[in-house]
């Protein structure tokens, strides 16, 4: 039972005695965390409250509950001289930290050995207490030997952050990218420290290990932009050797508490939240209007392109003659620079000018002359059934300008911003694409959709009231439609 909790809880440990065989001490063993279950790993029983140690004897103690970090206890032979009281009390527990520490759910997205050549150590000391403890033995091995014992180490951060309740498990159909972030860890070091201690117990000795790691984690926002970086040197529990308790998972815990407690943390955090919502200190960038606005079928495919990196490929709007063009944040990501397509076959490039995380939009500028463009329309223009097109470039560079068809189904308010839902048939590659009405006006930038077993026709876009408000944008002093 304790073995299995283990490979979730953590723990820490302390160095006590006991009396001799024949006249063993009574000790009360408590936590400053009122509740805690306190269980000795050898099986050793409590009676009347209170349990009966040998001084000859080492015990190893876990102190848990729920909600909490566990602490481990090692009570050895060592110290029993120097302590005089008949009760130890354990520290209190850590609770874990909460998705409200840094207002924001963490998920993982990779973990991985820094080097796949690189060498783990196993160290053997006299005694994990002293200050400078005897190293008998120091070997290194590849970390290839780990694979069977760890296997997908992402799948174990997933773990780690799951159980921690860090993740959001609302399984909700739309979720806010705004209020998710990934976590990359990187283990640039691992150390195996093992020792051993006496039992009584048929005269053998109690063989315990525990990891001692160094890890990168790598916060970053929900499309992949790095937020905030920390080298963490951590340690595990100390634990008997076993090889189906995962230490490496142990350590892991204590890093993300860490992590989640760093003041650096918070206010990268809370900087970018500012910086988003004070829309105000960007400066309004006036673009020109446009001598010719998309108002057909054929029109609305010459203002649709497509754009492509090394990471993939999506859609955008062309909304000024001198190319501007509107796709999503999450298009654009960590790029600046990016190939787009029109649709007569033209590639050039275009630089991302302004971004908004929050609203997952960006503009890009593209040194173009005398394009078709699209007026974006008034919010009040757009009802509830209007007939829309969907233009953009779905699964495949080569499938640029696709164009589909359907309505405006709904109003939807998410997490305090406005979207239209359509049926308009969206797939992948569609984001940061147009949905425009019949008079070829730009309703909005596609954005999303809902995917699962029975689920056709419901996508989202992003009203095109946003690219004005919170990409600062004016043409010639005003909007694009006045």
């Amino acid at each position: 039972m304790l073995s299995a909790r283990l490979l979730t809880f953590s723990c820490f440990f302390l160095l006590l005695n006991t009396s001799s065989i024949c006249q063993q001490n009574k000790y009360v063993i408590r936590c400053e965390t009122d509740s805690a279950e306190i269980d000795d790993i050898s099986g050793l029983k409590m009676y009347d409250g209170a349990y009966y140690l040998n001084h000859k004897s080492s015990y190893l103690f876990v102190a848990s509950k729920e909600g909490f970090r566990s602490e481990c206890f090692l009570i050895t032979p060592k110290i029993q001289k120097a302590f005089k009281g008949k009760e130890f009390v354990l520290p209190a527990l850590r609770k874990f930290p909460t998705k409200s520490s840094i207002g924001k759910f963490i998920h993982a997205n990779e973990m991985k050995w820094d080097k796949l050549d690189m060498l783990y150590k196993e160290k053997y000391v006299d005694d994990y207490f002293e200050a400078n403890p005897e190293i008998l033995r120091s070997d290194e091995n590849p970390v290839t030997e780990l694979e069977d014992r760890y296997g997908d180490l992402t799948r174990v951060l997933n773990n780690q952050l799951y159980y921690m309740e860090l993740c959001d498990t609302s399984h909700s159909s739309i979720q806010d990218n705004g209020g998710r972030c990934l976590l990359d860890v990187s283990i640039l070091e691992l150390e195996y420290e093992y020792a051993h201690y006496p039992t009584t117990y048929y005269n053998q000795r109690i063989d315990l290990v525990r990891v001692h790691t160094k890890l990168k984690f790598d916060l970053k926002d929900a499309f992949g932009v790095d937020i905030f970086s920390k080298e963490l040197d951590v340690k595990s529990v100390i634990y008997v050797n076993d090889e189906k308790v995962n230490l490496l998972s142990n350590a892991l815990q204590e890093a993300i508490m860490n992590f989640m407690e760093l003041n650096e943390l918070k206010n990268a955090i809370i900087q970018r939240e500012e910086e988003a919502n004070n829309i105000t200190a960007i400066p309004t960038l006036d673009i020109p209007n446009s001598e010719v606005y998309a108002s057909s079928i054929p029109q609305f495919l010459q203002s649709a392109v497509t754009l492509y990196s090394k990471d993939g490929h999506g859609s955008g709007c062309i909304i000024s003659e001198d190319g501007y063009i509107v796709t999503n944040y999450h298009v654009v990501g960590k790029d600046s620079v990016f190939q787009i397509i029109l649709n007569r076959g033209d590639t050039l490039q275009a630089k991302v000018i302004r971004t908004d995380w929050k609203y997952d939009l960006a503009l890009l500028k593209a040194p173009l002359k005398n394009e078709v463009a699209f007026r974006i329309s008034k919010e009040q223009g757009v009802g509830l059934a209007d007939r829309v097109y969907a233009l953009g470039t779905p699964a495949d560079v080569s499938l640029g300008q696709t164009i589909s068809s359907g309505i405006i189904s709904a109003r939807r308010n998410f997490f305090g911003r406005d979207y239209y839902q359509t049926d308009a048939r969206l797939n992948g590659g569609n984001s940061g694409g147009a949905l425009v009405n019949e008079q070829g006006e730009l309703i909005g930038v596609v954005c999303s959709k809902i995917i699962g077993l029975g689920i056709e026709g419901v996508g989202f876009v992003i009203p095109g009231k946003y690219i004005f408000e919170r990409l600062r944008i004016s043409v010639n002093g005003g909007t694009n439609n006045d």
